[in-house]
């Protein structure tokens, strides 16, 4: 009998042996809560289990987070953004900017714009009352609201390519101002730089309809006309197709039969050629003048040139239109 009563026992300790091998510890555990440095843990034998508690920050705002009320870190946190009133995500606080570059673009060539527009006026520029600087002022201001653009991964490849050439011409705006004087205001503004940053502001404005202050706005459509017929001359001179007449002696004559397809009566419309060799090297220039050219008028274009290539392109046109 004695000897079942040590059995038992021992077998008793035995259970009590596997069971704590299996269940880690012999006793109940009492569990505190995780926090953002502990995942639960048993006050009794310090066992864990589970992940640590995520941080309780007292505030996420973007201009005034703060720290972790448990462990004081900052790190890791999300910050709140106050969106724009429209959704766009661009934050009133901080400026912070998780727009798309398409949206970015055009957020900054407005800007640029109210601030060019603002110097440049209609009536200033009627009235001839910018000086040089000024012209300057407003060119630069524009054109650093935009530079940035030009490596940037636009979503909408057509954007991306009047983006570019947009930059490309408010930059040409400012590389031209010191070959004129300060009175030629026309030429200064109305020069072929001129035309093709309308013609870019019209074909941005066709993809993303822009917007600036009701006070400018009349300015605005006046860029955004001219480039809408700097568009139409742009059809033209592609239709313009050049063929040889004559070739003697190694000198070639090309003609080319052209009709006025726009709506305006042109005073004066240059075209300048130029002739490209099979590796699209100009070989050659060539100016040619159109005086008095009125809509569905047909016109007969000449030149001569003794040059040895292979293609002719209109490289651009400048032009005055009768009123």
């Amino acid at each position: 009998m004695k000897h079942f009563r040590y059995t038992m026992i021992i077998l008793c300790v035995l259970l009590i042996v596997v069971l704590s091998v299996f269940t880690g510890c012999s006793h109940q555990h009492k569990w505190l809560a995780a926090t953002c440095t502990e995942p639960q843990t048993c006050k009794t034998c310090r066992a864990t289990k589970g992940d640590p508690a995520p941080h309780s920050y007292g505030s996420t705002s973007c201009i005034a987070p703060e720290p972790c009320t448990v462990c004081g870190t900052i790190e890791g946190i999300e910050l709140t953004h106050q969106w724009q009133p429209d959704g766009s995500k661009l934050c009133v606080l901080c400026g912070y900017d998780d727009r798309s570059v398409d949206n970015q673009f055009i957020t900054a060539l407005q800007k640029g714009l109210e601030q060019s527009l603002v110097t440049i006026t209609a009536d200033e520029y009627l009235e001839v009352t910018l000086s040089k600087e000024d012209w300057s002022s407003a060119f630069s201001t524009e054109y650093a609201c935009i530079k940035d653009f030009r490596h940037a991964e636009f979503e909408d490849p057509g954007l991306k390519n009047w983006a570019l050439k947009y930059i490309d011409a408010v930059e040409g705006s400012i590389d031209a101002l010191p070959y004129y004087g300060t009175d030629d205001w026309y030429a200064l503004y109305y020069n072929w730089q001129f035309h093709h940053r309308g013609l870019a502001l019209y074909r941005i404005n066709k993809i993303c309809p822009l917007t600036v202050s009701e006070d400018l706005r009349d300015e605005l459509q006046l860029f955004l006309d001219d480039g809408a017929f700097t568009n139409e001359v742009t059809e033209l001179c592609l239709d313009i197709n050049f063929h040889t007449v004559v070739n003697t002696g190694g000198v070639q004559k090309f003609e080319a039969f052209v009709e006025n397809t726009t709506e305006k009566s042109f005073s004066k419309l240059t075209l300048e050629l130029e002739m490209l060799d099979k590796d699209n090297n100009i070989v050659a220039t060539q100016s040619i003048l159109i005086r008095n050219w009125k809509p569905g008028q047909k016109r007969t274009l000449r030149f001569t040139t003794d040059a040895d290539f292979k293609t002719i392109r209109v490289a651009y046109a400048t032009w005055f239109v009768k009123d």
